[in-house]
């Protein structure tokens, strides 16, 4: 299964608050040292404990699903990253994205 084909639900509802916050830690604490950029991390959580998979300099085809759910231009801020803007540039927000509703992204597969 490719990131592109998994099924995600906005704001999640099934992690702890410790393991959204050891999450958030995991993301906020290692930020590339030359600056800002846009990367993907996919994470598992089993038993409580998180996982972080990998970390890709790229985003993932699940961003344009996140920008819908909280509002937020996600891929131009990414492209205006590359380019060599700073993420201050486009918003003054700190912290977690909200998220109004419960929106669910899930895979499309045709069975032939």
């Amino acid at each position: 299964m490719h990131s592109g084909d998994s099924s995600c639900v906005l704001p999640a509802t099934s992690l702890a608050p410790e393991v959204v916050a050891t999450i958030r830690e995991y993301t906020e604490n290692s930020r590339a040292p030359e600056g800002d950029r846009p990367d993907e991390r996919p994470v598992r959580v089993k038993d409580g404990k998180v996982y972080v998979l990998e970390v890709n300099p790229r985003a993932s085809r699940t961003v344009p699903y996140v920008s819908k759910a909280t509002g937020v231009p996600l891929p131009k801020i990414a492209v205006g990253l590359m380019l060599g803007k700073k993420i201050s540039e486009f918003t003054s927000a700190k912290g977690v994205l909200e998220v109004p509703q419960f929106f669910v992204k899930s895979p499309v597969v045709s069975v032939q």
